[in-house]
């Protein structure tokens, strides 16, 4: 009859929360989701960088092309208007 005694434990604590493991989980699977698209991102950009020459990338001088700088005075302007 001694063997089957269990000794109660010295500090009583509260159960674990049911809730704590699942919260992990989803903790750690969003960590892992947003490095995953943060990687894909880099990933994507690395290959769709350019090699540097002729790059469509901003253009140091500040000025627009030609195309571009009639379409900022169309948007600017406005509609043109009927004589």
């Amino acid at each position: 009859m001694a063997e089957d005694y269990v000794r109660p434990p010295l500090l009583a604590e509260e159960p674990r929360s049911p809730h704590a493991p699942r919260w992990g989980f989803r903790l750690f699977f969003g960590l892992v989701l947003l490095a995953m698209i943060v990687g894909v991102f880099f990933l994507i950009r690395w290959l769709a960088a350019g090699t540097g020459e002729g790059s469509p990338g901003v253009n140091p001088t500040g000025s627009a092309s030609a195309p571009l700088r009639v379409m900022a005075s169309a948007v600017r302007d406005g509609p043109a208007q009927a004589a």
